[in-house]
């Protein structure tokens, strides 16, 4: 792929092979759509594709033997800690060796969005393209959505309220809404600084539909806490705010709007139900995820080391009989057992120690690799910041994705107001 695709009036982008770009884009798909596709629990294509992307990152000419260094001592260091509380040793290899090849997705992507950040937007068209195609299939098929779980996910949020909720090929509706999250912040970038064109604004429409199909009232509930948040940054920082008074109004009318909605004329409808739901306490998913979680990592904590956790792969041989009584399941059931949530799953594996190094890594790299210079790297970072207390889990590359992106120095606000991508 040469140029020609890739234009900017400020930005002097490089020259990709063709080859380059089509293996990135192919990756991309996979990551997006077909990650976990008809692989067991806990197995991803990402994980598969691991010697792949070992590879590739040698023909980048960057050398892992520091990483394995690092973590081979990090790992014993933690495996003889660990061990003195017992230990299933291969279960404890086992998701050790998964959180290496997440390091190395990781790194992969690292190098991938610092050298390659100019086919981000162009492989993203092609992703929103295709997923839009797969939305409207899947909308015809709705009416039998009962029969066709391939494309549409069901729980019961409440004792009489049960909905539909688009994932496609996702394992379910709130992975399938997160994995869109740091692309609408993209597009919202664009619209933030008044330079989101004809072709962008049917791009996000598509996004805004996918994401209200998914009914992920949490991950669409983190949106507007984040925006809300990065416009009060804005404006108190008097950053980014002088040519968005108006959006600004817009903003908070919407969400006033909304607000009045839902506690008024819409509180009978679904949507306005499960809202209500949340707040009150009586939304199934919702309390697994925030409440459950953290009761159940310190239950399972308790039981070996407050400090250290219980190590790495332990979670489902240690928490099964707790998570099985707390939800009074079947214990003869074969149910994978997890928390879904990636600060309980920390604190229950690495204890209270593993949760204080996340937040201190988390809030130095923010202050070291200045994301707040960004406003899209500011929204990546303020919404998986908040994600991980109520979602995601320790191998979610989702995670990982938003991680580097909002601490790789790319996209600044230049970016945004310029062309950047031939998409008008």
């Amino acid at each position: 792929m040469d140029n020609s695709a890739l234009t900017s009036a400020t930005f002097n982008f490089p020259k990709i092979k063709k080859k380059t770009f089509f293996n990135l884009t192919v990756i991309a798909f996979i990551y997006f759509f077909f990650n976990s596709f008809l692989l067991p629990s806990g197995l991803l294509y990402t994980i598969l594709l691991t010697p792949i992307m070992i590879v590739w990152l040698n023909s980048e000419r960057i050398s892992l033997v520091r990483v394995f260094g690092c973590f081979g001592i990090l790992f014993i260091l933690l495996y003889c800690i660990h061990n003195l509380s017992g230990i299933d040793s291969k279960a404890y290899l086992v998701s050790s060796t998964v959180y290496l090849t997440c390091i190395i997705f990781s790194i992969a992507f690292y190098v991938y969005i610092n050298k390659y950040y100019f086919t981000f937007e162009p492989i993203v068209v092609k992703l929103l393209k295709f997923n839009f195609i797969w939305v409207i299939i899947a909308l015809i098929s709705f009416p039998i959505w009962k029969q066709n779980n391939i494309f549409w996910y069901s729980n019961e949020i409440t004792e009489s309220l049960k909905f539909p909720r688009l994932k496609l090929f996702t394992t379910e509706s709130s992975e399938y809404s997160a994995l869109l999250a740091p692309i609408f912040f993209f597009y919202f970038a664009y619209f933030y600084h008044s330079n989101l064109g004809k072709k962008r604004f049917w791009l996000s429409v598509t996004i805004i539909i996918s994401l209200l199909c998914s009914l992920s009232f949490g991950v669409i509930g983190l949106i507007i806490l984040t925006i809300t948040l990065l416009l009060l940054y804005d404006n108190v920082g008097k950053k980014r705010i002088k040519n968005n008074s108006k959006l600004i109004v817009l903003y908070f009318t919407v969400v006033v709007f909304i607000l009045i909605f839902i506690l008024g004329p819409g509180s009978n409808t679904g949507i306005a139900k499960r809202v209500l739901a949340i707040f009150s306490g009586n939304d199934s998913s919702s309390n697994g995820r925030a409440v459950d979680s953290y009761t159940l990592a310190e239950i399972i904590l308790f039981k070996k080391n407050v400090w250290f956790g219980i190590g790495p792969g332990q979670l489902k041989i240690i928490g099964k009989d707790v998570i099985n009584d707390y939800y009074q399941y079947d214990n003869s059931d074969d149910k994978v057992v997890r928390l879904p949530c990636n600060m309980a799953e920390v604190l229950a594996t690495f204890g209270y120690l593993g949760v204080i190094s996340k937040l201190l890594i988390e809030i130095y790299l923010f202050f070291k690799t200045k994301v707040s210079a960004s406003s899209f790297r500011l929204s990546i970072f303020l919404f998986i910041f908040f994600f991980q207390f109520v979602g995601s889990n320790l191998v979610n590359t989702l995670e990982y994705v938003m991680w580097v992106m909002a601490f790789s120095k790319v996209f600044p606000d230049e970016y945004f107001k310029k062309i950047a991508y031939n998409n008008e």
